[in-house]
C-alpha cells in the first residue's frame, strides 16, 4: 500500500512545523533526539563563505563529552582559524542552547 494512504488511515498530519532534530553516528555510534523550541532557517540569516569556529560550554559529563563529539562531527576542522563566525553549543541544566554569532 501507499505511505500516504496509511498516513491518511492513521491520522497522522503534517504540520509543517519541526519540533525535533535526530542526530545518528553512524556505523555503530549513538543516536540522539533533541527537542526543538525555536527555529530559524538558513535562508532567513545572512551567511559568507568562511568557515564557522566551534564553542563547547559545560560538556562536562561521560555522556556531555559524547554529545558534545556528535556535535563537532557537524562541523569541519580547521585548526588555522580565520573566519568571522562563531557557533556556540552552551549546555545548561539539560537543556542546550545553540547561538550563531558573527562578528
Amino acid at each position: 500500500m501507499r505511505v500516504s494512504y496509511q498516513c491518511n488511515f492513521r491520522y497522522f498530519i503534517d504540520t509543517h512545523f519541526i519540533d525535533g532534530i535526530v542526530l545518528c553516528h553512524l556505523p555503530e555510534g549513538p543516536t540522539a533526539f533533541f527537542k526543538i523550541n525555536s527555529l530559524k532557517f538558513t535562508k532567513d540569516i545572512k551567511v559568507g563563505q568562511s568557515l564557522s569556529s566551534l564553542i563547547l560550554n559545560n560538556f562536562n559529563t561521560r555522556l556531555g563529552h559524547t554529545v558534545a563529539r556528535m556535535f563537532a562531527c557537524l562541523f569541519p576542522h580547521e585548526p588555522m582559524f580565520t573566519g568571522r563566525r562563531v557557533v556556540t553549543f552552551h549546555n545548561q541544566r539539560d537543556y542546550i542552547f545553540f547561538r550563531h554569532h558573527r562578528f
